[in-house]
């Protein structure tokens, strides 16, 4: 593909081949975002874990009153900060992902692209990423709770939904809708290439914290550096995926033989 959009549906070696490919060759401009997100994430873990420690403990041999008088006056402020620090480095995560995956697609496409518009693009589009990313993770952790194997299914079979929404510009349920038919009997395909990612997603953020460990308290920034600098993968094999996906839809068109060039160049 070296790429250029796909005209065939990609191997799974292809398909990580390619996405790799493509990442190097752009290396910053799909870096940036989540190194951004991640750093922003770590900040707020960070200030919230300050938070808390500033929290005193409740006091030893205290009444019932004496309890309830100290849960009343931390454990509220303490409930709302955290879901505001959630709040906030989930809609960058969002933000990032979605970025990251329009990049992709402009270069696969194009060859170029501009982070500037595919951040403002994002941005537009936030809604429906935010309600894809609340649904999925409703029907998804349901499909755990049940029986871990549904989960998994499910997650697979809507694993496309934040890059048809990017790429198709559709709206939450026409892009888990598009998903759900892209990966349609490539299952196991889809599976191959997210436990692949995650794999190496996974030895990159352990080597990550080993490497930030002796900073102590800053170890967050140097371990969100690294971790930051594989995380792109997702998105963009994502991506890559979705234009192999996209291509086993197109009908093949058979070559054209040098009788028929002969024939359609001299009508009688």
């Amino acid at each position: 593909m070296s790429s250029m959009k796909p005209q065939m549906e990609l191997s799974v070696e292809t398909t990580v081949s390619e996405t790799f490919d493509l990442y190097f060759k752009n290396f910053a401009i799909l870096y940036i975002p989540l190194l951004v997100a991640y750093l922003i994430s770590g900040a707020v873990g960070a200030a919230l874990s300050v938070y808390t420690s500033n929290i005193p403990s409740p006091p030893t041999g205290a009444s019932m009153t004496d309890l309830l008088n100290w849960f009343n006056k931390y454990v509220p402020t303490l409930i709302a900060v955290a879901l505001v620090t959630g709040l906030i480095t989930w809609i960058i995560s969002v933000i990032a992902y979605g970025t990251a995956v329009k990049c992709s697609s402009e270069l696969i496409e194009n060859n170029k692209t501009s982070l500037g518009s595919a951040v403002r693009f994002t941005a537009r589009k936030l809604p429906s990423l935010l309600a894809a990313a609340i649904l999925l993770a409703i029907i998804i952790g349901i499909g755990l709770i049940a029986l871990i194997i549904p989960g998994i299914i499910l997650a697979i079979m809507f694993s496309l939904t934040i890059s048809a929404i990017m790429i198709e510009n559709v709206g939450t349920i026409e892009g888990m809708s598009r998903s759900r038919a892209l990966v349609s009997h490539r299952w196991l395909k889809t599976f191959a290439i997210f436990f692949i990612v995650g794999i190496i997603l996974a030895i990159a953020s352990f080597i990550a914290g080993l490497i930030a460990s002796p900073l102590g308290p800053y170890s967050w920034i140097l371990s969100n550096v690294i971790s930051a600098l594989i995380a792109p993968i997702l998105p963009v094999a994502l991506t890559v995926h979705y234009y192999s996906m996209h291509a086993k839809e197109q009908p093949v068109t058979p070559p054209q033989t040098a009788s028929q060039g002969t024939i359609a160049a001299n009508p009688t």
